[in-house]
């Protein structure tokens, strides 16, 4: 995965409407007209990948290089400053500003206009499902009461915004609750055992309001997500695929898109996955249009943008890589290099699965010593658990090259890592692949060697990830795995 700088990622996540607003508040703001943060921002902002020695060069004889680091923070955090002044349109920053001006105008005793913009706020709120900021309005209530001398407080309030602020807590425990389940359902895809369930001993009540927050916009996703994967894992591709594009229209039609645009690309991720698996071409080109045409969407930051422009690359390259076409394989890398690229896309895992292609391209021109480093680099990624079944294929590849290359000593030592890995995201979903592994670790000879390799031709593949009939790059691994096992490797020849 690439290096991610903190800086770098927040310059880049700017919209150009952003960026023209800190242009001007930082010289507003600068103690000089030699602006040493204006300056490292525009270098930054120039950046598609980040290369801070070409930065320091175009910066040479620059006062600031004598104190980059200590510049690169204080630029980091006046950009933060200037954000916060600048007027954003999610609701979460209306109902803050709201709160701001409730505590300025209580500040002043201006107590009457403070509870009509307190109410403004808790109205938004609530439509939302914001019940961190709810609270926090309830509490600021109490406050403006305390501060007027009870002047405002009559006594059908005092008896409701006790309760009032009592029943938000408990939404929010159990909101809390219902994102750890989230969490757990997430992990279980991998593998991973929970000895308990957030959830366990729900009275009536408890769970009406789960599924009230379950309902809600900002909360469905989750859940959501898990339901497509578990149709996904059952074969119900086409069910899957339709709770993905209604919640695509439901987002579009309440603009939640433009407020959350990270969790949408989510979304369209989603769909255009299931729609190349399916081999539905003409339905893929179609949202990978709609999505370059949206232009209020995909201009919103650099990051949106990016994506936009990487997304049809990708899927070339995608496709070219299952269908063993070694010549678009080369173009698409080609190409990839080119793309614009920003730290935040590792997770979608494009940065994993380009590098394994560059790894198949290798492997198809049998340069098997140059494929093993570039699956090797795949395998560096194993926190990346949104490509858990492109990582185990890599690591598969890896044990082809090694035997190719006609090493057993390394076979076992890739095993024995190989192992690991499986035993801690993957003991439960994939037994039968440990068992292999375990069968390799246990030979002492290239001889023994290769008769463990060949039980991986009786492995279960769909028992082990993905159905390997579909089209992803565990079938290809299939493929190759069997087509290479079947030659005469002359293991004795072994070192």
């Amino acid at each position: 995965m690439p290096k991610r700088d903190k800086l770098f990622q927040l310059v880049r996540s700017l919209s150009k409407t952003e960026k023209r607003y800190f242009s001007i508040y930082t010289q507003l703001h600068a103690k000089s007209e030699n602006n040493d943060y204006l300056k490292l921002f525009r270098e930054f902002e120039r950046q598609e990948t980040l290369d801070e020695g070409k930065i320091k060069l175009n910066l040479a004889g620059e006062r600031l290089l004598d104190h980059y680091a200590v510049t690169k923070s204080y630029l980091y955090d006046l950009i933060l400053k200037a954000m916060r002044s600048y007027s954003k349109h999610s609701e979460d920053k209306r109902v803050l500003d709201l709160i701001q001006d409730v505590e300025f105008l209580t500040s002043k005793g201006i107590f009457d206009q403070a509870l009509l913009m307190l109410q403004k706020a808790k109205e938004i709120a609530e439509q939302n499902g914001l019940l961190a900021n709810l609270d926090l309005l309830l509490h600021w209530e109490k406050r403006i009461h305390l501060a007027s001398r009870f002047v405002c407080f009559d006594d059908q309030r005092l008896q409701t915004l006790g309760g009032e602020q009592l029943d938000v807590q408990q939404k929010r425990r159990i909101q809390n609750k219902l994102w750890v389940k989230n969490a757990m359902l997430t992990g279980k895809t991998l593998g991973r055992n929970y000895d308990f369930d957030p959830l366990l001993g729900f009275s009536e009540m408890e769970w009406q309001l789960v599924k009230a927050l379950e309902g809600h916009a900002r909360n469905e996703l989750p859940i959501t997500l898990i339901e497509v994967k578990t149709k996904v894992a059952n074969g119900q591709l086409e069910e899957g695929l339709q709770i993905l594009i209604s919640l695509k229209k439901s987002w579009l039609e309440q603009k939640i898109h433009m407020e959350f645009p990270l969790l949408f690309i989510q979304i369209l991720v989603g769909i255009m996955d299931l729609l190349f698996e399916m081999d539905k071409a003409k339905e893929l080109d179609q949202e990978l249009q709609a999505a370059q045409k949206d232009s209020e969407w995909n201009q919103l930051n650099d990051f949106v943008a990016a994506w936009v422009r990487c997304t049809p690359i990708f899927y070339a390259g995608y496709r070219a890589a299952l269908q063993r076409d070694e010549l678009n394989l080369r173009q698409f890398l080609q190409a990839w290099d080119r793309r614009p690229i920003l730290d935040q896309l590792y997770l979608f895992g494009y940065e994993t699965k380009a590098t394994f292609f560059v790894g198949y391209s290798c492997f198809l021109r049998r340069k098997f010593e140059d494929a093993e480093h570039e699956f090797a680099a795949v395998c560096k990624a194993s926190d990346d658990w949104y490509c858990l079944s492109t990582l185990f294929s890599a690591w598969i590849f890896r044990l082809i090259c090694q035997m190719e290359m006609g090493s057993w000593k390394k076979i076992i030592r890739l095993a024995e890592r190989f192992k690991a890995l499986v035993d801690e995201h993957g003991s439960l979903n994939y037994p039968k692949l440990s068992t292999a592994l375990d069968l390799i670790l246990k030979c002492t000879n290239g001889n023994e060697v290769a008769g463990g390799l060949s039980e991986f031709k009786n492995l279960d593949w769909q028992e082990i990830g993905l159905d390997s009939n579909r089209v992803n790059l565990l079938g290809l691994t299939k493929i190759e795995w069997e087509a290479h096992t079947q030659e005469d490797l002359n293991p004795s020849e072994w070192k």
